[in-house]
């Protein structure tokens, strides 16, 4: 948890730089980007620093007790408020939340590439920020500043809002919030307005690539393993977190199960048999997952054909260029053309609750048609 930890930031770390060199630290801070690209690191990293006895620079001392209380994070001033499944508004609701905020910084400290559990509906309850408040309004036992970072703010609903914004109206000297959302939009125009705004740009994918291979895929050589390390990266659209996930997913296996479907043939009852599969799951999710494995490969199979593959990013799935370069040389330019607003309509159908039964097989036969 130090600013050094950041990968392609540095204009939010600069950002950060001015504002400790100054002296001059706003009551709050919002940081906006991506899921999955820095944010939580940011802040506490920035808190460190501020709670170290003996700073060294920009980064903290790691050496003085605050330091070692903030790595483990049992300081008494720095709060970690991720939003928490629903529980009843009752002494034993409070400890279901409390347990679920005491694993979630457990797991941070552990874990090499931390993703909050979304499996169930996640809020900031009211019950939280008024606690906030309350806590707010202590003096520091530690240091000269509380510090409170609130991971996904955006899910603060009506009620939690407007009790953060009474804090934010009226703070009290040495107390720090850093709020993170993923857009700006996420919070009301009265919260942001009174923030000051940190913008954390998208990983590029080669940041993506070596974060995944230094912190959880060690490199091994295997062909295998960097397929799916890059194929992780170029699909997670610039987020960390999203393309560790996306390892878990065997992301090569449903990218083969994509071009399968885009080089079936007209009525080749095999590709029905597939698409049975993906549709008794009606697991929207993952079938957007796989068009857009499609679309990565459309992609692919477009610059290969007019030879404009980027010598820095190469092609995301070239563990199979013989593949992308065969299918280019039978493909024309306007069949491959065509295939892309196929599965961009296909993806529109799915995200927007198309019918199931018929997106898929509709998206089958169109592509076979423009082969």
């Amino acid at each position: 948890m130090h600013f050094r930890d950041l990968a392609a930031q540095e204009e939010a770390v600069e950002r950060l730089r001015a504002c400790l060199d100054g002296g001059r630290l706003p009551h709050a801070f919002l940081f906006h980007g991506r899921s999955g690209v820095g944010k939580t690191t940011a802040a506490l990293a920035l808190s460190r620093r501020l709670l170290c006895s003996n700073p060294d620079g920009f980064e903290p001392c790691d050496r003085c007790a605050n330091c070692h209380r903030t790595a483990h994070f049992n300081h008494p001033d720095l709060f970690l408020l991720p939003p928490t499944p629903a529980a009843p508004d009752t002494q034993a609701g409070e400890g279901q939340r409390l347990d679920w905020i005491s694993g979630v910084q457990s797991d941070m400290g552990k874990t090499p590439i931390f993703r909050l559990d979304e499996s169930k509906p996640l809020e900031h309850r009211i019950a939280t920020m008024r606690w906030l408040k309350q806590e707010a309004s202590r003096a520091a036992m530690a240091s000269e500043w509380k510090i409170f970072i609130l991971k996904r703010a955006g899910e603060l609903n009506v009620e939690s809002a407007n009790a953060i914004l009474k804090l934010l109206e009226e703070p009290n000297p040495g107390t720090l919030l850093v709020l993170g959302v993923t857009r700006t939009s996420d919070l009301p125009e009265t919260i942001k307005s009174r923030c000051a705004l940190v913008r954390f740009r998208d990983l590029p994918t080669g940041e993506i690539v070596r974060l995944l291979t230094d912190r959880l895929r060690a490199a091994s050589g295997d062909p295998a393993e960097a397929a799916a390390i890059r194929l992780a990266a170029r699909v997670a659209g610039g987020s960390l977190t999203r393309a560790a996930a996306l390892l878990e997913e065997d992301v090569v296996a449903l990218r083969d199960d994509a071009v399968d479907i885009l080089s079936a043939r007209q009525g080749d009852p095999a590709v029905h048999e597939r698409l049975d599969g993906w549709l008794r799951g009606k697991d929207r999710p993952r079938l957007q997952l796989l068009l857009e494995l499609m679309l990565l490969w459309q992609g692919d199979l477009l610059r290969t054909k007019l030879g404009a593959i980027d010598p820095r990013e190469g092609l995301a799935n070239a563990d199979r260029e013989a593949d992308l370069q065969s299918a280019a040389g039978r493909l024309p330019l306007d069949a491959i053309e065509r295939t892309v607003r196929a599965i961009e309509e296909a993806r529109s159908a799915v995200h927007g609750h198309g019918y199931l039964p018929l997106v898929l097989p509709a998206l089958a036969e169109s592509v076979a048609r423009s082969a």
